[in-house]
């Protein structure tokens, strides 16, 4: 826990545009540079800076979802659909740790300005 610290996340740069970005959400992707200036500008110093996802979020999973033709699922899910998400959510567990594209930061006001 840091106190009055900021807890962000965020799409890398290094990942591919993928047709449906927008409909999701995600309109820009930064840099870990880009990342890192932005709580620095504010005042704060960054404490840690990781991605997560790689490989079964992305590129696996956005790979599969780029090939079905409406996109991402939206919606109620049905009696196909419950299992699958299930298995997703415990392949993405075996991610590897502190690599993949979707970025978390932690960071909190500088020492001095205590």
């Amino acid at each position: 826990m840091v106190e009055g610290g900021l807890i962000g996340t965020a799409h890398s740069s290094g990942i591919r545009h993928l047709c449906f970005g927008a409909a999701i959400g995600h309109f820009r992707n930064y840099s870990n540079i880009e990342l890192t200036a932005k709580p620095e500008h504010a005042g704060l110093e960054v404490v840690d800076i990781f991605g997560r996802g790689f490989p079964f979020y992305s590129p696996f999973y956005r790979t599969v979802i780029e090939w079905l033709p409406g996109g991402p699922p939206e919606g109620k899910y049905g009696t196909m659909q419950k299992p699958i998400a299930n298995f997703l959510y415990h392949l993405y567990e075996l991610n590897i740790p502190r690599r993949g594209d979707v970025v978390t930061m932690l960071a909190r006001p500088h020492e001095n300005e205590h």
